[in-house]
């Protein structure tokens, strides 16, 4: 034996340790393997660290305390993502010899923990075959907490456009097993029973399900954990990131509030009255019934395709449903999905995204006979673009175009892309310097290259400065210039100015804008082309029977 660190020692050499182990009688062998199980405990080691002594050792011990100890690292190993050793330590504790003598909370502990790695690795028949088990185990023996809890495991995955019995009566049992006091667990099941009756079997069902959102959130906010209205599983809180935002905006508004009403409580109760006045005043002129209910059912994890759209439930006019067609065909692909502010056609995107050159302007393709197109960026993943809006501040920042925002002086900038941090290595300066027909960095008219491609940045136009970099500030990628988020659209007929900058007054003006300058410009979406509406005018995307339509449904979206 040769001495290691501390009171520790280690083998000359490993095969020695094999023959001695070898040698050992299997009694003394699986005494030693449990004494240093325990051991390892004992000195403030881990369970996964012991557990593999106690299993070789289980005969010199109880099968009770190797299945706690096994237990107990099963969660660690879930905790850590390790799903296939989660499982394979619960169901070797299930295997012991004497297994059938553990207790039945103890298996049922056991069947939730396996059950959950089993979900989580995909195998959700047999993971939610053992979740039942489990359940009926503890409903037996009362113990409504585990009931919860394999009622909250069995739930973890959803199948988009189903129902499932067994998820729905499993949650129903243990919400009414459970203690009605306030607390995580409780909230969790009321979200998850939302969850997992949508969509609605029936008309009837959508009171109930707007009922528990509605209660699981707010108890979620009394106890202030905001992951209570996750899905179930381990660590999965579905809320969105606008909505951990709004959360954490709203508890720190209420812990300022809580300071002042200790030094003067009679200012407190008013702040407290006075705030909750705002935002109900904010809920009814400015949001949507429809978009809350979306955004809760949202905020508690149910996936996108099982989000009832609730303009299918509306009972439309003729004329609204005309003008639903040509959201559909003109709107939607930018402004999709059951949230109205997904990006549902990829293309789009892409054709947005100019690939640009080192100097920051668009580098074009250039072939005989058709004119030069910009080579385009394709970015997967993103839902967000430059839709060319911020040429309209740009343009009447200059005194070229009127907008609604024109009395305002916007700052003028231009950037500095760098590499990385340390600002060492600059990769492009955005707006690129225009380079125009007369030499005036306001003229629109751009020269032209060599090759006859036309010397623009981004907007496609000569552009002296930006008033704002948009996505760019945020994530410092150059091909993120000028591009903003995509808005979800309901309630918009009560949200004016309209655009990132307010640069338009009336919804009205937006139909005309995106008619007028957008909507042919996204070849993507193949529409054809209509007459101007006003004399000497642009070719638009929508005639004007279709912006009447259009502007119907917006009114009532």
């Amino acid at each position: 034996m040769l001495p290691s660190s501390g009171e520790r020692f280690r083998f000359s050499h490993v095969l020695l340790r094999d023959k001695l182990y070898a040698d050992l009688r299997p009694k003394a062998r699986a005494t030693l393997h449990f004494q240093a199980g325990t051991a390892t405990l004992r000195g403030g080691g881990t369970p996964e660290a012991a557990v593999h002594h106690l299993f070789e050792g289980q005969s010199a011990g109880t099968p009770a305390r190797v299945a706690e100890v096994a237990l107990s690292a099963a969660h660690a190993s879930l905790s850590r993502l390790a799903f296939e050793d989660a499982v394979q330590l619960g169901r070797r504790a299930l295997q012991l010899p004497s297994a059938d003598e553990l207790p039945e909370l103890l298996r049922a502990e056991l069947e939730v923990v396996v059950a959950e790695g089993l979900i989580l690795l995909g195998d959700s028949a047999e993971g939610k075959a053992m979740c039942a088990r489990a359940a009926s185990r503890a409903q037996g023996a009362g113990a409504s907490e585990l009931l919860a809890r394999a009622a909250l495991v069995y739930g973890t995955e959803l199948a988009s456009g189903t129902l499932d019995p067994q998820m729905i009566a499993l949650l129903r049992q243990a919400l009414a097993a459970v203690s009605d006091r306030d607390s995580s667990l409780r909230a969790r099941l009321m979200a998850r029973l939302a969850a997992a009756l949508t969509p609605p079997a029936s008309v009837d069902d959508g009171p109930e399900i707007l009922a528990l959102m509605r209660e699981a959130t707010n108890m979620a906010r009394r106890i202030d954990d905001p992951g209570a209205v996750g899905l179930g599983g381990r660590d999965r809180r579905a809320a969105s990131d606008v909505e951990r935002a709004r959360i954490n905006v709203q508890r720190r508004l209420q812990d300022a509030i809580e300071r002042i009403a200790q030094a003067d409580p009679a200012l407190g109760r008013y702040l407290s009255r006075a705030v909750d006045r705002i935002a109900a005043f904010q809920r009814q002129v400015f949001s949507s019934s429809r978009a809350r209910f979306v955004a809760d059912l949202l905020a508690f994890g149910v996936p996108e395709p099982r989000v009832p759209i609730p303009e299918d439930f509306m009972r439309l006019s003729e004329q609204e449903k005309r003008g639903r067609e040509v959201y559909e065909s003109a709107c939607s692909a930018c402004h999709g999905g059951v949230s109205t502010d997904r990006i549902e056609q990829r293309e789009v995107v892409d054709f947005l995204f100019p690939e640009l050159k080192p100097d920051g302007n668009v580098l074009f393709d250039v072939a005989p006979g058709r004119p030069p197109t910009p080579v385009r960026k394709k970015r997967p993943g993103v839902n967000f673009m430059n839709a060319g809006f911020q040429n309209i501040t740009y343009f009447a920042q200059i005194g070229l175009a009127p907008s609604f925002n024109d009395s305002v002086d916007f700052p003028r900038y231009r950037f500095r892309f760098y590499e990385d941090g340390t600002r060492k290595q600059a990769v492009v300066d955005l707006p690129p310097k225009p380079v125009t027909v007369s030499g005036s960095p306001f003229d629109p008219r751009p020269a032209r290259d060599a090759n006859g491609a036309p010397i623009v940045g981004p907007n496609l136009v000569p552009q002296a400065f930006t008033t704002d970099p948009g996505r760019a500030a945020v994530t410092g990628d150059p091909a993120d210039f000028e591009a903003f988020d995509i808005p979800q659209l309901r309630g918009v007929a009560r949200t004016p100015p309209y655009f990132h900058d307010n640069s338009r007054e009336t919804l009205r003006e937006v139909v005309d804008e995106y008619s007028r300058f957008v909507l042919l410009f996204l070849q993507p979406l193949k529409l054809p082309a209509h007459p101007p509406e006003t004399p000497g005018g642009r070719p638009e995307g929508l005639s004007p029977a279709q912006k009447d339509d259009l502007m119907t449904f917006l009114q009532r979206l």
